[in-house]
Parts: structure tokens; C-alpha cells; sequence
């Protein structure tokens, strides 16, 4: 059995705002209601931005596939969102749409939060404001 999986890199969040503008609905995790004063979807510039950061950096490290999962051979698609705030610090981590298995979505989650709690933050290099969402693709082949 191989195992693929992988985080697509953060270059790549573009197509991760076209993902979230293409939602019918927001996400279950942020109540069904967008909140007040919430950043909107990135734009490509702002892909752009995070990307070439430390962040996008750490996003581009593939997280450690669950054991239980390869076991039994779980795969499928998570989507995590976090915020950058107005003052360029990133927060509020959370599923945005499940890979339909918990333990993947939690591996998935992990990493985010992961990602976010060893970034630093520099008032050089200030991240904008927006709603990212990662999509993270877990694969046995």
C-alpha cells in the first residue's frame, strides 16, 4: 500500500477563496451566520501574500497521516479556515467542510493550529485581513 496525501501548497489559496466565494452557505463551524466585522474570502493577492510567508511555509509541510486512519484506509478531501485579523495576526482555526472522517479532520485541524501557534509575528511582515480556507488532501493509493 502507498500513501499520498498531501497539503496543497499555500502559493495555491487562490483557488481555496474560489472555493469559499463558490459556497452556497457559510460554514456550519461559524453558526450559519457570518459575523459582524468578519473579513471576507481572500483575494489572490492576499493568496499571494500569506503564501510567500513563514505561514504559507508551514502550510506547505504535509501533517503526519493519522495510523488509525491508514489502517482503515480512510482518504478524502478536509477543508480548514482561519482568519487574519485586522492587525495581521492569524486566529480562529476550524473546519470548514469535513473529509466525512473525524480522525482526518482532526489531523487536518491540528496541523492548522499547529501552523498558527509557531507563526511569528512581525510588523514588517503583516499578513491581510481576509478569510483563508486550506484544503488538505488525504490519499492511499
Amino acid at each position: 500500500m502507498t500513501v499520498r496525501y498531501a497539503v496543497l501548497p499555500a502559493l495555491l489559496f487562490a483557488a481555496c477563496a474560489a472555493v469559499a466565494r463558490a459556497q452556497e452557505a457559510p460554514p456550519a463551524s461559524l453558526g450559519g451566520a457570518v459575523e459582524a466585522g468578519m473579513p471576507g474570502p481572500a483575494t489572490p493577492e492576499a493568496n499571494a501574500i500569506v503564501g510567500a510567508s513563514a505561514l504559507g511555509e508551514c502550510f506547505r509541510r504535509a501533517p503526519a497521516y493519522p495510523p488509525a486512519a491508514l489502517r482503515a484506509e480512510m482518504s478524502g478531501r478536509s477543508l480548514v479556515s482561519f482568519i487574519i485579523g485586522p492587525d495581521g495576526r492569524p486566529g480562529s482555526p476550524r473546519l470548514h467542510r469535513s473529509s466525512g472522517y473525524a480522525l482526518l479532520d482532526e489531523a487536518a485541524l491540528r496541523h492548522l493550529e499547529g501552523c498558527l501557534a509557531s507563526f511569528s509575528y512581525n510588523e514588517s511582515e503583516v499578513l491581510p485581513s481576509a478569510l483563508f480556507i486550506l484544503p488538505l488532501s488525504w490519499r492511499i493509493e
